[in-house]
């Protein structure tokens, strides 16, 4: 057996963790990433969007979101109106079960 694959039976596993990202891609196709430890919600996306914004500062930003609760939250609305000039949030229309038949069996 390899030796990075080896693991004696009496140690535990050690706690599971997670790593998430956001990612936003440009239309020049320029990535960009932020990992995170812990859920998304509005603080994490308002960082990324504060991230975003202090890369970009030669020309005003069209940022295409979907459907999360934090994309559409009062404080997000707030900053997006305090950053008006350099950012604006557009929105992806919401997903109907008749529109996509396949979508409605899955959970």
């Amino acid at each position: 057996m390899h030796r990075a694959f080896e693991r004696d039976p009496e140690e535990g596993t050690g706690q599971r963790f997670a790593t998430n990202m956001s990612s936003a891609i440009g239309n020049d196709g320029s990535l960009r990433l932020m990992l995170f430890d812990g859920n998304f919600n509005q603080f994490v996306f308002i960082d990324f969007l504060e991230r975003l914004i202090k890369r970009r500062c030669d020309r005003k930003i069209w940022f295409i979101v979907g459907g999360h609760p934090s994309h559409r939250s009062k404080l997000v609305k707030q900053w997006v109106v305090e950053h008006e000039d350099r950012i604006e949030l557009h929105f992806l229309p919401g997903v109907r079960p008749a529109a996509e038949p396949g979508r409605a069996a899955q959970p």
